[in-house]
C-alpha cells in the first residue's frame, strides 16, 4: 500500500515485495487447479480486457466501477467523473437500472457481508 501510495504500480509494488505480481499467481494457482482455458486466459487478460470474454467482462467491470467512483481498495479511489450517456458501455449502466439501480445494487452486496449486529446499527 505505501508503495502504491509513493507512486508505483500495484504490480510493480507486488513485484518488489513478493517477485511476482497478482496476475502471476493467479495464473500459477488457475493452471495447477486445471481451470478451464477461458478462466485462465481471463486472468491473464483482465488489465487490458483481451484474450477472452472474461478478460473483458473483468475489465469492464472494473471501468464502470471506476466511473462510479468506487475503488479497489489499493489504489486511491478515483474522483468520479459523470457517466457519457452516450458513450460506450453505457447500456450496461442501464441494464442495472442506472445510477440508482447500481446504487441499490451495492448496497445490497454491502449488506450480505455484514453480520447481524452491524446490520442492525
Amino acid at each position: 500500500m505505501r508503495r502504491v501510495a509513493a507512486g508505483k504500480s500495484v504490480e510493480e509494488a507486488e513485484q518488489s515485495i513478493f517477485g511476482f505480481d497478482h496476475v502471476d499467481w493467479g495464473l500459477e494457482v488457475a493452471r495447477a487447479r486445471d481451470f478451464p482455458g477461458a478462466i485462465v486466459d481471463g486472468i491473464a487478460g483482465h488489465h487490458l480486457g483481451e484474450g477472452s470474454p472474461v478478460a473483458w467482462v473483468v475489465f469492464d467491470g472494473r471501468r464502470v466501477s471506476s466511473l462510479l467512483g468506487i475503488g479497489d481498495g489499493v489504489e486511491s479511489r478515483p474522483e468520479p467523473r459523470p457517466l457519457n450517456e452516450s458513450g460506450a458501455g453505457f447500456e450496461l449502466v442501464l441494464s442495472l437500472g442506472g445510477a440508482r439501480g447500481i446504487d441499490q445494487k451495492i448496497d445490497w452486496y454491502r449488506g450480505i457481508f455484514q453480520t447481524r449486529g452491524q446490520r442492525a446499527a
